[in-house]
Parts: C-alpha cells; sequence; structure tokens
C-alpha cells in the first residue's frame, strides 16, 4: 500500500531537525505531502516562582504558554523551510497544547498520515529518562508506522 501522506513532529532539538529533512526526502521521493506538529506539553506551562507585582499566577500560566506556543510556531516554520528544501511538500501545520504523545497520534490520525516522523531524543531528554521518551511512548499508541531518527 502506497504512503498519501507523511506526519512531522518536532520540538525544535536536533533529532527533529533530522527527521525533518529525512521527512522532506521521503516526501519528494514519494510525492506525498507531509504534515507537521509541534507539541507544547501540558505538563510545562507553568513554572512555579514569585508573582511580580499585581501578577497572579494565572498570568504567569498564560504568559508562559503564550511563549511556549509562539516558540513551537517558529519550529514548525523551521520545518516547513527543510521540507521545502528538501524537495518536499508541507500539508497541514499545527501547535497544540496537550499531551505530547497523544497529541502527535491524534494530529497523525486527523491527517491519515501514513507514518510518523520524528527524532529519537527531543529537547526532554533529562525528564525521558524518569517517564520514557514520547517517541517511545508514540511508538506504544500509534496505530500507523513510527520511523524515528536520531
Amino acid at each position: 500500500m502506497p504512503f498519501k501522506s507523511l506526519a512531522l513532529a518536532s520540538d525544535g532539538s536536533d533529532h527533529a531537525r533530522v527527521a525533518a529533512l529525512l521527512a522532506g526526502r521521503l516526501s519528494a521521493r514519494l510525492e506525498v505531502p507531509v504534515h507537521i506538529v509541534s507539541v507544547v506539553p501540558s505538563t510545562a506551562v507553568y513554572i512555579p516562582g514569585p508573582a511580580v507585582g499585581q501578577t497572579t499566577a494565572e498570568n504567569i500560566l498564560l504568559q508562559h504558554r503564550d511563549l511556549l506556543i509562539e516558540a513551537s510556531h517558529a519550529i514548525v516554520e523551521e520545518a516547513s523551510n527543510q521540507i521545502l528544501e528538501a524537495g518536499g511538500t508541507v500539508g497541514k501545520v499545527e501547535v497544540v497544547v496537550g499531551d505530547t504523545a497523544s497529541e502527535i497520534v491524534a494530529f497523525a490520525s486527523r491527517q491519515a498520515a501514513d507514518c510518523i516522523v520524528m527524532g529519537r531524543r527531543g529537547l526532554g531528554n533529562v525528564s525521558g529518562l524518569f517517564a520514557g521518551s514520547v517517541s517511545h511512548k508514540v511508538g506504544q499508541i500509534a496505530k500507523t508506522a513510527v520511523m524515528t531518527t536520531a
């Protein structure tokens, strides 16, 4: 069965950049689009600290989330450029907030992607030692192929 589309999960890490290049090459060779997602982990939207002036914890939370979402938009833009430079085609692009592995798999499912391409290690290497890597979790729950890059 030929591939109809690919999903790329990117967090801006070096491994994610390698995955974007691979996805772009596959896209060009297979003549299929690459849909790109970057997930802002719901557990990473609040860093406790002293409130400044009249700033409430909720305002700090929302400002931090906005910064992470803004950074994720830059990440998917960079991944899009890498795919295009490799001769590939970019499809749907999304930034979402939630459980990283679940959101990647849900995104790939919504796009009817035949394969999820992602880096084996991301920006959360230390937390991955304790909670397990995102790529491992995606591989466990995805109902489609998952390709990881080193």
